[in-house]
């Protein structure tokens, strides 16, 4: 069982460094693939995925920005239609729900315990490769 905090709410499991490790190798290849795409393609899925880890990280209370509907529109086209888009969701933390659930659409959930320190570097990493696509391609 894990520690509670103040608020009665389960504290943030500590990952091992396996764990940690594994999640760095999965956020590296799944940039990879995201890098590896169209240029253009790639830019718009990494200008959404950073403005849903900002959103969170700036909202952390509030569940609308944890979920994001895999049917959603804009997310299919602009994010999971380009390589590297889920992947790089799920190595951040999200996990699927509502696959094979009667009336549930299928959607990525970061979960309340989240850590958001490995979410910031996420986010740290979407920042700094947006913006070495911008300085290398102009």
């Amino acid at each position: 069982k894990r520690p509670s905090t103040a608020a009665g709410t389960a504290a943030p499991a500590t990952p091992s460094k396996e764990e940690i490790a594994a999640r760095h190798q999965a956020l590296r290849e799944a940039l990879a693939k995201l890098l590896a795409a169209p240029p253009e393609q790639a830019n718009v899925a990494l200008h959404i995925m950073l403005k849903v880890v900002t959103n969170i990280l700036s909202n952390p209370a509030d569940p609308k920005y944890r979920t994001l509907k895999v049917e959603n529109s804009a997310l299919k086209a602009k994010v999971f239609a380009c390589p590297g888009g889920r992947e790089l969701l799920l190595a951040a933390g999200w996990r699927t729900e509502g696959v094979g659930k009667l009336g549930r659409s299928e959607r990525l959930v970061l979960p309340e315990d989240a850590n958001m320190t490995e979410l910031a570097q996420a986010r740290d990493a979407l920042e700094m490769f947006l913006a070495n696509r911008l300085n290398t391609s102009g």
